[in-house]
Parts: C-alpha cells; sequence; structure tokens
C-alpha cells in the first residue's frame, strides 16, 4: 500500500527543523503566465501575484505572495 501525505494526513512528530544553504533568487512576477517548472508547466492566471523563483539547480518555481510573507526575508 502506497503512503499518502496531504495537508491533513502528515505524521504528527518526528520533524526536524532545516534552513537553506544557498540563497534563493526571485523576482516579483504577475499573471497570466507560465512557468515551466520541473513537475511541467504552471499556467498562472490573470490577477495572480506573487515571486518567481530558481532552485538549487536551475529550476524556476512559483511562490504564491501570502506564502512569501511567511517564509522569506530580503538579505
Amino acid at each position: 500500500m502506497t503512503t499518502i501525505y496531504g495537508i491533513n494526513s502528515l505524521p504528527e512528530y518526528g520533524w526536524e527543523k532545516f534552513t537553506k544553504v544557498a540563497l534563493t533568487p526571485m523576482q516579483r512576477i504577475s499573471g497570466p503566465c507560465t512557468i515551466y517548472t520541473l513537475e511541467g508547466p504552471l499556467d498562472m492566471p490573470t490577477g495572480w501575484e506573487g515571486w518567481l523563483a530558481i532552485d538549487a539547480e536551475g529550476h524556476p518555481y512559483p511562490i504564491d505572495q501570502k506564502i512569501h510573507e511567511k517564509t522569506y526575508r530580503k538579505v
């Protein structure tokens, strides 16, 4: 049987905390646009606002503005 992980089905214990080793390059963007991520293309709708980030291997990915505010700070 395959274990399924989702927002309502995560392990309660055993979590460790880490910080990223590398800086994350990013810039503000808004939709409509298509971002070709590692998992495939993502169509961001008109009105979407957030950040375009680059992972450690050079792949772009979007970050919603609300998540950005909770997760990142400028250095």
